[in-house]
């Protein structure tokens, strides 16, 4: 039980680096960070070399702050030696300096160390949307049988995912990694150091183009989780309902398949419909001759393929449909995702502004819009701009807003260079208000001065749109 300690002889065979401080006696560390500010006594540091700070900077920093070893590939000029070694005189012992030609891939070459030492399943989720939401449910669902261990927030990165694995600790039982990509080799690199059992891939959507180029290659990049799960143990996890996926898995050989989606001949599968309201979703899930009712605190019909995939995962590792549907109920979804919003004046807010591209635009249009004309309430769209889409910017934004259009909203309001092209797309079809904003304050002002008691309202923008400063300042007017 407890944290895993880290050997220095552990610590040079994980990376094949160079000693050139401290000698080779036996050497005991409690913990690795990259952080500067965060280092505990008895640490090892990697410094990492970012786009706004580089670690090596910090080196003198983090010895005061008790870190006992140091992973680097160079040691800059302000790195006093001299002084180290005055310092040292103090210290219990000379710190360990190991010098590594790169300090990113020697961080995943430490956590993959790690990783070779687990021998429980280790999940790897990845896909165009819904990979943080799915990573969660499918933790919850395996939390009960196992000890899991899950990335914090959404570390899905060739950072965050090293560091993730490096918070193993001996009393975990399975792991969930969520792998986030958004140029070609990135999923080569996560696979490399998380070596998952099970693969979940939620969907192919036209996300990151910018950096993977088109809907093939991003199903080429994103497919190869499923290639890289150990044959005769893995376990590829299929979303039936993504042709992309549904065609890919059938040259899959030697691990096993769990499909999951709506069509009815999935492994997984929804009996009846899916019921969305103000409280959120529930269906009833089907795994051969079993039933059990799925109620999630969430708004959305796409939730619940998210919930499939993870009941999947759950059937594949022994957890009957029935427990793994009323851990379910327990799962909470990440802030600003599809979250109901209620004021005073009885208009809905429904804050999805964690992020966007085409696909969950569409289904978050689809859904609010749904949810509006069932209640006989206006329709208002807020969008921001939606990033990395590369040339294809206009014509996806413009194909938003023909969608948009076609659930006849009372308004249209848009923030950015890109959903301008979706406010052209309304106006052209006649949505009776748009506007173009030019700040978040503008948008705000113009909302108020548009503002209709009792409507549903989406706000929807990608990450560096800042729209959830909308959701605050609609909150903040309804309150005073």
């Amino acid at each position: 039980m407890g944290k895993h300690i880290w050997s220095l002889e552990d610590l040079l065979k994980a990376t094949g680096g160079e000693l050139i401080s401290g000698n080779r006696q036996t050497a005991e560390f409690s913990g690795i960070s990259t952080d500067s500010r965060k280092i505990e006594k008895g640490n090892v540091f990697v410094a990492l070399v970012g786009e706004r700070f580089d670690g090596h900077d910090f080196l003198m920093e983090v010895l005061e702050k008790g870190a006992e070893c140091l992973i680097v590939d160079k040691l800059p000029d302000s790195f006093d030696v001299t002084e180290l070694a005055i310092r040292a005189s103090s210290m219990k012992t000379f710190p360990f300096i190991i010098k590594v030609p790169n300090t990113l891939k020697a961080l995943g070459d430490i956590a993959h160390y790690r990783r070779s030492l687990f021998t429980g399943p280790v999940v790897g989720v990845t896909g165009s949307n819904g990979k943080t939401s799915t990573k969660e449910m499918i933790a919850i669902v395996l939390d009960g049988s196992f000890r899991v261990l899950k990335n914090p927030l959404n570390w899905n990165n060739n950072v965050g995912v090293p560091l993730s694995l490096l918070s193993l600790e001996d009393h975990h039982t399975a792991v969930v990694i969520e792998m986030g990509i958004n140029h070609p080799g990135e999923m080569d690199e996560l696979v490399a150091i998380a070596e998952p059992t099970i693969g979940v891939i939620t969907n192919i959507q036209k996300a990151h183009l910018e950096g993977l180029g088109s809907e093939e290659q991003i199903c080429a990049e994103k497919t190869k989780l499923w290639h890289a799960l150990p044959k005769g143990k893995g376990c590829a996890v299929v979303n039936f309902d993504d042709p992309w996926l549904s065609k890919t898995s059938k040259n899959l050989e030697d691990i096993a398949i769990v499909s999951f989606g709506f069509r009815k001949d999935a492994d997984v599968t929804v009996e009846g419909d899916v019921n969305c309201s103000r409280n959120g979703t529930s269906f009833i899930a089907r795994s051969g001759n079993s039933r059990a009712e799925v109620n999630l605190s969430v708004l959305g019909e796409h939730f619940a393929l998210n919930a499939l995939s993870a009941l999947a995962v759950g059937i594949h590792l022994g957890i009957p449909l029935e427990t793994g549907a009323e851990r379910l109920s327990r799962w909470k979804p990440v802030a600003h995702r599809m979250e109901c919003l209620i004021l005073p004046d009885g208009s809905v807010i429904v804050d999805d502004t964690y992020n966007a591209n085409p696909g969950s635009m569409i289904r978050a249009i689809e859904t609010v819009s749904k949810m509006a004309y069932a209640e006989n309430k206006p329709f208002i769209a807020i969008i921001g701009d939606m990033k990395e889409l590369g040339p294809s910017s206009e014509e996806l934004h413009r194909l938003v807003g023909r969608t948009l259009a076609e659930k006849k909203p009372t308004g249209i309001f848009t923030l950015g260079d890109f959903a301008k092209f979706i406010a052209e797309e309304g106006r052209r079809a006649g949505v009776p208000t748009v506007i173009e904003a030019v700040n978040h304050a503008d948008l705000l002002e113009s909302l108020t001065e548009h503002w209709i008691p009792g409507a549903w309202l989406l706000v929807k923008g990608s990450r560096s749109m800042r729209m959830e400063q909308i959701v605050e300042g609609l909150i903040a007017d309804a309150e005073t």
